[in-house]
């Protein structure tokens, strides 16, 4: 597979950012089993290129995602067990050991309705930049389903237990500003300004320092776990680590910089 025949996402290169846009737009961007197959082919590509530093997932249209395609997803497959759990586990795999665990930063841009498994894909990035037009939810139960896959999880780690069950169990949706409200994304811009916003901290994120960047996602992920009696130790590890791997002296430059006041509070050039 190479991105001269991805069907249902396009993937695009803006010097150090890479715009991943989830394509189908007739279906709402639903996802289906070749929608998980190229997007577990192409985020890894994305990682791996030292060029990429920052990816943004948005949807094509007026829509983010519409979560699983019922037709595709459940309805052809459910006499399919085995091709059933190979496109779970597929799904599970470029969300949360993929896009979720990536050493750059990643940015969802919700530009419209982002329902059930859509609202995995926004959970799944490190930063969710919304337009106010946005339409969140998790709709399962209106056709006798349930949320799949992490999304319990994921909305109680963002929301708490009750607001999250309360939309799990009713199957209403709400808008960005209840969103932005209870921890679901991390902004929300007006609806036009809504790429320029984003090209603006995505440009910001690629001018710092990847390493850094990479050692604070790994400390922000792991210190739940840790807790207080292990977070200096983690911490302080992670500053050994950067000062080792820091080969072309940008700590030591970003450090002097700030002592003398050159330093710029937009970022600077990572190396």
């Amino acid at each position: 597979m190479t991105a001269d025949n991805y069907h249902t996402i396009v993937v695009e290169r803006f010097t150090a950012v890479a715009r991943v846009t989830l394509s189908r737009p007739d279906k709402r961007n639903a996802m289906n089993p070749r929608m998980h197959e190229e997007m577990a082919h192409a985020l890894p590509q994305l990682i791996d290129d030292p060029a990429v530093r920052v990816i943004v997932i948005t949807g094509a249209g007026t829509t983010f995602c519409a979560g699983a395609d019922i037709k595709e997803y459940f309805r052809d497959l459910e006499n399919q067990p085995q091709e059933r759990r190979r496109i779970t586990e597929l799904a599970r795999h470029w969300m949360w050991d993929v896009l979720a665990l990536a050493g750059k930063p990643t940015i969802a841009m919700v530009n419209g309705h982002c329902f059930g498994g859509g609202l995995l894909v926004s959970l799944a990035c490190d930063i969710v930049v919304s337009s106010d037009r946005a339409v969140f939810g998790l709709p399962e139960i209106n056709w006798g389903h349930l949320p799949g896959g992490a999304a319990s999880l994921k909305t109680i780690e963002a929301m708490g237990s009750r607001k999250a069950l309360y939309y799990a169990l009713t199957g209403e949706s709400f808008d960005a500003a209840t969103a932005l409200r209870e921890g679901l994304v991390t902004r929300v811009v007006p609806h036009e300004q809504l790429d320029e916003q984003v090209n603006k901290l995505s440009s910001s994120l690629a001018s710092k320092s990847p390493l850094a960047l990479q050692a604070i996602k790994e400390i922000y992920r792991a210190a739940p776990a840790v807790g207080m009696a292990h977070i200096h130790d983690l911490v302080q590890a992670k500053l050994d680590q950067l000062r080792m791997r820091d080969t072309s002296g940008l700590r030591e430059r970003g450090m002097d910089e700030f002592i003398t006041g050159k330093l710029r509070t937009t970022g600077q050039e990572g190396q």
